[in-house]
This record gives structure tokens, sequence and C-alpha cells, in this order.
């Protein structure tokens, strides 16, 4: 597995989670190892630490635990987290708690040679307190805590006769994490509808509902939508108009963390692209030109008509986690939404395939924007002096 693939591993949200788990695990079995077992003096110290605050120590271990050969071979590539079980997780934990904890044991050599002198004694206790104040210097300068984008978790939801649709928002949500919404309907009217969200303080990617008419075999309609967590919202509502009794709905809602806020010019690096065609069935999100910046993540939205009842699978790169959420009706929908980690530039995900023959379809790509590192300016930076990370 590749370094970035390892990286992306640890940044998962759930990934860094369940590590929090064993590590608290791992520091209850420490803190009552015996005395003699080697280097329990740090291991304990490590251990006190985490149980005080495990949050602090996730990150960490989960890069330690996604650089091993065998979390890595079981995570694939692209990594799936869900892959790893819970057993190795532990065994990895458990096999670089000494590293982590910097255990070192330098021997102890008896010597002839007489005792050194007082003034030396001195010394030593002046070098001592001089490492400790540089070390305090350093700590109250100001640090850089990285905001790469990560996964938090999807959901999704469905109705018939073009029904309003709730959909209950991922657990695990933070202020200011992205949300975005793929809004698909299925109809064979070809009147253009109008599908929005109620739940207030959603903006709208796409400028109307992209539509695609694909004639007795069924429209293909699709809207898009984004939010920043507001910290309360756990629902999201979707409301069809312009629609026949006999279309279906599909909704599926992707939350990333670290995405640019508005005001860091995001959430997006450039402008979304838009396709459609009248048949085929595959929603084919087009190419996008992206600013090739840092931490760039692409995301994809479709959603086709057709009489079957369909499924659509992600394209090659953007099948982790891809979300997939099919309305049945007279006429149905079928709404896929994924996202890629490291895209090309410029960037042409290829073709959502469906699992049968479906007609019309509507496809948006978009290109997410890092948020900027964050300055931690008040307070010491705890990680210099080893009690934990960025306050």
């Amino acid at each position: 597995m590749a370094f970035i693939d390892q990286y992306t591993l640890s940044r998962d949200v759930s990934f860094q989670q369940r590590i929090e788990a064993a590590t608290v695990k791992a520091a209850v079995a420490v803190a009552g190892e015996a005395d003699t077992v080697a280097f329990h003096p740090s291991r304990l110290k490590l251990a006190t630490r985490v149980l005080a605050k495990a949050s602090e120590f996730a990150l960490l271990f989960a890069l330690g635990a996604a650089t091993d050969a065998t979390v890595a071979a079981a995570a694939g590539v692209p990594p799936v987290q869900a892959n790893v079980t819970d057993a190795q997780l532990d065994t990895v934990v458990t096999a670089q708690w000494s590293a982590i904890a910097g255990a070192r044991e330098w021997p102890r050599l008896r010597s002839s040679a007489p005792r050194r002198p007082a003034s030396s004694w001195r010394m030593t206790r002046y070098m001592r307190l001089r490492r400790f104040f540089l070390a305090l210097a350093l700590a109250l300068l100001p640090t850089l805590a990285s905001a790469q984008i990560s996964f938090v978790g999807g959901a999704g939801g469905n109705a018939i006769n073009a029904g309003s649709v709730t959909v209950t928002l991922p657990g695990g949500m933070a202020t200011n994490d992205l949300i975005v919404v793929a809004f698909g309907v299925g109809d064979d009217d070809f009147t253009q509808p109008t599908l929005a969200i109620t739940t207030a303080g959603y903006t709208e990617v796409t400028s109307s509902t992209c539509s695609a008419d694909g004639g007795t075999g069924g429209d293909g309609n699709l809207a898009v939508f984004y939010k920043f967590h507001n910290g309360s919202d756990t629902t999201v509502q979707t409301t069809a108009a312009g629609t026949g009794a006999d279309s279906s709905v599909a909704v599926s809602v992707l939350v990333l963390r670290g995405v640019a806020l508005a005001g860091d010019g995001g959430p997006f690096d450039t402008t979304f692209t838009q396709a459609t065609a009248t048949s085929g069935g595959d929603p084919d999100p087009p190419s996008i030109d992206h600013t090739g910046a840092a931490g760039v993540w692409t995301v994809i939205a479709g959603a086709l008509g057709n009489a079957a009842a369909l499924t659509l699978t992600g394209p090659t790169n953007y099948t982790t986690n891809f979300r997939n959420d099919v309305g049945n009706d007279t006429f149905d929908t079928s709404t896929g939404l994924g996202y890629r980690t490291n895209p090309v530039d410029p960037e042409d995900p290829g073709v959502m395939t469906d699992s049968g023959a479906g007609v019309a379809w509507c496809a948006v790509t978009m290109a997410l924007k890092e948020a900027p590192a964050v300055t931690c300016t008040a307070g010491l930076n705890l990680t210099l002096l080893g009690v934990g990370g960025c306050p």
C-alpha cells in the first residue's frame, strides 16, 4: 500500500474511532501489567494519558496502524477500513504501544571511577533545566494543525408518488462538516420538476433541476445541494413539485469533514460541471479541471430514470463509501453519490454503471477545497511537551 493510501486510511473517521476504542482497551491492560514488564514506566505514562483523553491519541495510533503490513493488506487499495478486523487493530495497537510511548532503557554500568564532583552534578541539573525551558518556549509558539478532508458518513432514503423524503443524518457529525445531498427523481412526463430541500440553510449547486427526457422509457432528474452542518440538524427533508404521481424519489447523502468554509473560499475549488443524456442509462459525470491544489477531493452525483429499479455502481476510484439509493414506482430512479481522495488534474471520473437498461440520466462533478490549516495561537503546543495535540 502506498503512503497516500495509508494516510487516507488513517484519516477515516470510523477507523480512528475504532482505533480509539482499541487504545483505551490497551491502556487498561498496560495499567494493570507488572512493574517488571520491559519499559513499564514509559508504557504506563502513555496509558495514563490515553485514559485521560483518548481522542488526542487516535490519529497518532491510526497512522501507526495504517503502516502495519497486516492492516494495510486487509484494508486493500483503495483502503476500506471496514475490511480490517477489530482483532487486527487490537494486535497492532498492542504491538506498537512501546514504540509510541517512546520507551527506551539505557544500560546502567557500574564504574570504579570516582564520583563526579558536586559542580558536575550542578552542571547536569542546569542542562536539564535548560532543555525544559527550551521545550516550554517552543511550546508557546503558534503551531499548525492539518484540516485534511475526511469521510464522516453517508445516508439515504426514497419515496413513491414523488413524495417527500426525510433522511436521518449520520452519527458523529461536527459543526461545519459539509453535507452533500443528491436528489434524484424518475418520471416520464418530462415537465421539468422543481426539486427542493425544505430544511433551512441548503444551497443548490445546480442552478436549476438537471433534467433529461427519456420519453416513455423514463426521465432522469437531479438536483444537488450542500450545507455546512450547524451542529444541531439531525435530518434533511426534500420535496418535489411538478412531477407525476407515478414518479419515484431517491436521495443520497454524504458528510465530509475538513472542507473549506465560504469565508475561506470554499466549499468548491472550482465551478462544478454537469452532463445529461436521453438514453444509455449510465450516468457519466463530466471531466472537471480543478486548480490542482493540495488536498482537493472530487465528488460525483448522478441519477437515472428507468422502469426496473436499477442499482448504480461507482466508477473506479469512487467505489469506497459510494452511496446508491433507489426509488421504486411505475417509473423508478437510482441516485449515486461518491468521492475520490486523490483526483488527477483534470479529473474525468468515468461512468456509474447501472445494473440493467436505464434510460435518461443527469450527472454532476464537483471539486472540494481543503480547509486551511488551523493556527494554534493560544495556550501551549502540548505535542512538544508530550502530553497531547494542538489545544
